[in-house]
């Protein structure tokens, strides 16, 4: 099989992407100006290359390969949308004012971050599984802001929240407590870190079926 990230169209699609920014004139490339005034407009075209570059390179990430190059591309894209929520965040803009394409963003962003953090729970990163989900939750956050005004926003939490516990919430623990991995030399089990211990929950915190997850109070009541 034909890997479609080897293919020209897959190159210059991924090339085009990166250098789409670059094409703006210099006084296009700031959407929050140094006194917190913010452009929606340009906030959101920010967004975009970042939101191509997870939809490109998403099917074919690797997250558990140190190589593979398309994980990475999705680290980074959601890295840069994290910078611009940051920066947002600590402006008085009202985020309602800013086009509804711009939570879809931030929603992209946060999909993509669960599915690092998967890999970095699976990998046993404890210092990178506990800086993931705190971006996970300050996207959850900024989503519920939305979601206390606005019909998408409340979709958007919703979904996220649904995803995470999917893929990180109570299974995960089920799976660590039916699971034993053995060491290869000793051939006794391994002494495996729990989900909870890498998120840093406080001690005699109990998680299990009907019971919160570790995501913290970002939840639709």
């Amino acid at each position: 099989n034909v890997d479609p990230r080897s293919t020209p169209e897959f190159k210059n699609l991924d090339d085009l992407i990166t250098r789409f920014k670059s094409t703006w004139s210099k006084e296009f490339k700031e959407p929050i100006s140094s006194d917190g005034k913010v452009d929606p407009t340009l906030y959101l075209a920010s967004l975009l290359p970042s939101v191509a570059v997870i939809l490109l390179h998403d099917p074919h990430a690797e997250m558990w390969s140190s190589t593979c190059s398309s994980a990475k591309r999705l680290e980074e894209a959601a890295g840069t949308i994290m910078e611009s929520i940051y920066r947002i965040s600590s402006t008085s803009f009202d985020i309602l004012l800013l086009d509804h394409y711009s939570s879809f963003c931030w929603f992209m962003a946060g999909m993509a971050l669960v599915r690092i953090l998967k890999s970095k729970i699976d990998a046993g990163a404890h210092i990178e599984v506990i800086k993931v989900n705190s971006e996970i939750e300050v996207i959850k956050h900024i989503l519920l802001r939305l979601s206390e005004r606005t019909i998408i926003g409340r979709r958007q939490i919703k979904l996220l929240n649904e995803h995470f516990d999917n893929e990180i919430g109570i299974q995960s623990f089920q799976s660590q407590a039916n699971t034993t991995e053995l060491d290869p030399i000793s051939g006794r089990p391994k002494k495996r870190t729990k989900v909870s211990e890498m998120l840093n929950i406080a001690q005699g915190t109990k998680i299990g079926p009907g019971m919160a997850t570790f995501d913290g109070p970002i939840r639709l009541r």
